[in-house]
């Protein structure tokens, strides 16, 4: 809404100065003719900027119906995973459970309201932009490549969510046949490609940091796209073609040389404009900012900087994480201390979770349960975070979401409510990478090509290479879980769970968290109280004085439907266009 303000005023303004009558003789903007848009460069730009600013994204989603616009940020779609509990959000339990249906108001509904309305948006700049005057004719050129862009990166968002969807192509007017019909996923994947090829050339270079489009965000969404279409969910039995042509795209943005792992993994979100970015929806304080800061963070995560709790990683996701010697901690080899569970462990599970004994915003966090099995939170500045069962914002799983997502710096209820401006991160350089990795080995199998780009990934989080010799079951397995690590709350492993066809292999059991029990309850009580015994097990370390085990959350069961793999097209869109039907199957 800020954002919108600042935009009418600023044309207010570009009005007003462009115009040598007095500006009070000016028609108002709300009734302002359409053609001047078209006959001035800053407004198109401007329009332009608005198509950007309508991007859906984990941070700017609506969780409750629409008009809810508090709910907005609440919600991820990896809790619709295996690995975050949503404690908070009520369309990701509605959805575990099954309960939702074509009529509910929710995530689905809004994403196909805003995609389609970003696409119309973006179609009127496509058609009408060469009208614009200009005494250089490649910067409507380059508006519109971004335009194009990002109609076709919005097909590939309703396409995932919704497999077959209208493709809309073009400006329509009320004198046209609005009722399109649904286009397949393989045909909507095609037109993405090719509309992509066709806005790569007017593009500006990957060096652009500026958060529009690129040359090599158009190649990296379309070798995501080609991914998809190859994957099982789409491509039943395989096709080496279609995997081919998904690593040789993905190849080509490695092949630019303009992207870089960054050096930090715990910072790969959080520092704006690093190499490895190749796309994403940014924000801005103080104008542009996301309720994550309050809605994701754990309670009083630190001496005065708490938040709602809607986020919780699962032991799932925190058992996923290797050891540094590259073993899975399941492994009779490896180096795992189930009573030191979090020691010696992949270093991106400590930038990813926050978990018992781990300093957090310059605090010992501690995360345990006491005599009523609920879980107790505190920091070790005396503070006491939670302690009443049922609370609203306690934890369930005994994890908190970590630093790589949010804002660390925010370390006082004053800057937590001032908001986040962390950017949404669609798609980085690991990611291709990875993507590269996973569509040879299933074209070719596991050749030294595959082993040196995922060998890059791990290397950077300080894991060794993995062992020569895999067979391509071997090495899908490790792909597959070197996204889930690398890539977790970025809102990859729902998606690649379908596409994979997975989804009733880790999707069809109840949600686990990980419990800490205090080896000395009634010590552990009285610190808890009054904090004096700095020599006390449960001050100087976490991971001392407990014992851990794992456990089912309550209330969490996970049944996977088949008709999940994709989302109900909204009945309100059906009632206005019945050429939609047929619904989605199942539902």
């Amino acid at each position: 809404m800020k954002k919108i303000l600042h935009t009418l005023l600023f044309l207010c303004t570009v009005l007003a100065l462009s115009c040598n009558d007095d500006f009070l003789d000016q028609e108002p903007l709300n009734r302002l003719d359409e053609s001047a848009v078209w006959d001035d460069p800053i407004l198109v730009d401007l329009f332009l900027n608005s198509i950007y600013g309508n991007l859906l994204s984990s941070r700017a989603r609506l969780d409750q119906p629409q008009g809810n616009e508090w709910s907005r940020s609440f919600s991820s779609l990896d809790c619709a995973s295996d690995d975050c509990d949503g404690k908070l959000d009520a369309f990701i339990q509605n959805y575990l459970k099954n309960t939702i249906t074509p009529s509910s108001d929710a995530h689905f509904s809004e994403q196909w309201r805003e995609g389609y309305s970003l696409i119309r948006k973006a179609s009127v700049l496509i058609d009408r932009v060469d009208e614009v005057p200009t005494n250089d004719p490649d910067i409507n050129a380059q508006m519109k490549a971004e335009a194009r862009f990002l109609r076709a990166f919005t097909h590939f968002e309703l396409a995932k969510f919704f497999g077959d969807v209208p493709i809309i192509d073009r400006e329509y007017t009320l004198n046209d046949d609005l009722l399109v019909s649904r286009s397949s996923f393989e045909d909507v994947i095609s037109f993405i490609v090719s509309e992509m090829d066709l806005a790569i050339p007017d593009l500006p270079n990957p060096d652009v940091k500026s958060g529009r489009a690129t040359k090599g965000a158009a190649m990296a969404v379309k070798a995501k796209a080609l991914l998809y279409l190859a994957s099982p969910l789409h491509t039943p039995g395989g096709d080496a073609a279609r995997w081919t042509a998904a690593a040789d795209a993905a190849k080509a943005v490695i092949d630019l040389n303009a992207y870089s792992l960054h050096s930090d993994f715990a910072r790969v979100i959080r520092d704006k404009g690093n190499a490895e970015i190749i796309w994403d929806r940014q924000f801005s304080a103080p104008n542009r900012t996301t309720n994550t800061s309050y809605m994701w963070e754990i309670a009083d995560a630190g001496p005065d900087g708490g938040g709602w709790g809607g986020l919780f990683p699962t032991a799932e996701l925190v058992n996923s994480f290797e050891t540094t010697d590259g073993r899975t901690i399941t492994d009779p080899l490896s180096i795992y201390d189930p009573n030191r569970p979090y020691e010696n462990r992949d270093k991106r599970l400590e930038a990813t979770v926050i978990y018992n004994g781990q300093i957090y915003k310059g605090f010992r966090v501690e995360i345990w349960n006491d005599d009523d099995d609920t879980f107790e939170q505190l920091t070790d500045d005396g503070q006491h975070a939670i302690d009443l069962p049922g609370a609203g914002n306690k934890i369930t799983t005994g994890y908190g979401l970590g630093r790589k997502i949010q804002n660390e710096e925010l370390n006082t209820n004053a800057l937590v409510n001032q908001g986040d401006d962390g950017n949404d991160v669609f798609i980085r350089y690991a990611d291709i990478l990875l993507m590269f990795a996973e569509a040879r080995n299933e074209a070719s199998g596991p050749d030294a090509a595959v082993y040196d780009a995922i060998n890059q990934v791990r290397t950077r989080a300080g894991q060794p290479d993995l062992t020569v010799g895999l067979s391509q079951t071997d090495m899908r397995d490790k792909i597959i879980n070197e996204r889930r690590v690398e890539l977790a709350f970025e809102e990859h492993r729902l998606f690649d769970l379908k596409r994979w066809k997975l989804a009733p292999v880790y999707l069809n059991s109840p949600m686990r968290g990980h419990r800490a029990l205090p080896v000395d309850l009634a010590q552990a009580q009285n610190y808890n109280l009054d904090r004096e015994n700095n020599q006390s097990p449960y001050r100087i370390d976490g991971g001392a004085g407990f014992t851990y085990s794992e456990f089912d959350l309550p209330g969490r069961d996970r049944t996977w439907d088949d008709k999940r793999y994709f989302f109900p097209v909204p009945q309100a869109e059906i009632d206005k266009n019945p050429n939609l039907l047929p619904q989605n199957p199942g539902w």
